[in-house]
């Protein structure tokens, strides 16, 4: 059976579940620790996504923002444009 969070719902795949918040007052060193090492992975696992947006996406273009489009790699013939 697969891992299941508080919601019931399944966890993300290559995540760590996410941890509830204790009281770190309560926790000893040993415990401190290992909520440092599961906040590691699950940092380094959401570093590791792509950044959604359009092109990788189900996203509409128009969620992606404001951000310039790169242009495209093609080098100019040097011809002169248009007509025939």
């Amino acid at each position: 059976m697969a891992a299941v969070n508080e919601a019931g719902l399944p966890h993300r795949s290559g995540m760590p579940p996410k941890p509830k918040r204790p009281d770190l007052s309560r926790l000893s060193d040993t415990d401190k620790d290992d909520l440092i090492v599961t906040l590691f992975a699950r940092m380094e696992a959401l570093e590791a996504k792509p950044g959604m947006n359009s092109e990788n996406s189900s996203k509409l273009p128009s969620a992606d923002g404001l951000t310039k489009k790169t242009n495209s790699l093609r080098e100019s013939s040097g011809k002169k444009g248009g007509g025939q």
